[in-house]
């Protein structure tokens, strides 16, 4: 390949080093090019993330939508070729205490307006939650709201790597009020939701919580928060004293059980996980049938995705 000062790779020279105290040491120094698939490529024309809770496009809940959407705060996947380091790496936090914006030599801009040049005069990094060659993990920054600052905006979003981008030529996703997606137990998006009991066991088929019990559930894509939302942020990472305290979607919350209305108890960033994450504690309705009982939770209009349960006895 070829790299950005031009020269042809890999690159061979040497490094001669002197000091008046020892004798010269040579170096050898190849260049090589570390994404040798070429600059990161992100899969699909206009298609490039998915909710990493429910890996489902949210243009469907778009009318009329073909460009995929996002909400502030959502925790979404780009997939594609020469995203990252051949070594995965997952989130790690900055001086400031946040999830850091650059892991493994990666970035991920979001923007509103074509970069002149090099990338980015309108840019916010996203933080990184994982990165690797084929997939990275990242939080929709909350300053989203201000880059157009309605729903229906058109957004640019372009992956930075060890000095190549993706380059994307026109907008790819859609700012949406809200974009929600329950996180499971296999990450696949359906089956068995990743919930606790009222007791905090691990709910699963093994393991049903009582009809007429809470179960706790995780999910992304709630949108903008009231306190709003500060992008990377730890929920609660020096304490919450009260419940009030936790920041919670500006959207209402609802919930159904096995096809029924059930009683939203708590809803609100989850303690302890980025901005972005929510937890929702739902009361199982008394009537539930044992089984699995399917799960649908609601954030203003738009409901999560369809094949999620939960375990009921």
């Amino acid at each position: 390949g070829i790299g950005s000062t031009g020269l042809p790779l890999p690159y061979s020279e040497t490094i001669t080093i002197t000091s008046p105290l020892a004798p010269a040491v040579v170096v050898p120094v190849v260049v090589t090019q570390v994404n040798g698939s070429g600059p990161p490529a992100i899969q699909g024309e206009i298609a490039p993330l998915l909710n990493a809770a429910s890996f489902a496009n949210a243009s469907t809940l778009l009318e009329n939508g073909s460009v995929p959407s996002v909400s502030p705060g959502e925790i979404v996947s780009i997939f594609g070729t020469g995203l990252g380091p051949p070594v995965p790496l997952s989130a790690q936090l900055d001086s400031t205490g946040r999830v850091a914006t650059s892991l493994g030599g990666v970035y991920v801009y979001f923007y509103n307006q074509p970069p002149e040049g090099s990338c980015c005069e309108y840019a916010v990094q996203a933080p990184l939650t994982y990165v690797s060659e084929t997939q990275i993990n990242c939080v929709v920054p909350y300053e989203i709201d201000q880059m157009g600052g309605i729903p229906g905006s058109l957004i640019f979003v372009d992956v930075y790597y060890l000095g190549a981008w993706s380059k994307t030529a026109t907008p790819n996703v859609k700012l949406t009020a809200a974009s929600p997606g329950i996180f499971t137990d296999m990450g696949t998006g359906v089956g068995q939701a990743a919930a606790l009991n009222s007791d905090n066991s691990l709910n699963m088929a093994s393991n049903p919580a009582p009809a007429g019990s809470i179960v706790q559930v995780w999910m992304t894509g709630e949108g903008q928060t009231s306190p709003a939302g500060v992008t990377g942020s730890v929920t609660c990472s020096e304490g919450c004293s009260t419940v009030s305290q936790i920041p919670e979607p500006l959207l209402p919350v609802t919930a159904f059980v096995g096809g029924d209305p059930a009683t939203v108890v708590f809803y609100g960033e989850a303690p302890g996980l980025v901005a972005g994450v929510m937890q929702v504690n739902v009361l199982v309705p008394p009537y539930t049938r044992s089984g699995a009982a399917s799960l649908v939770i609601t954030v203003g209009s738009n409901s999560t995705q369809d094949g999620v349960t939960i375990a009921v006895k």
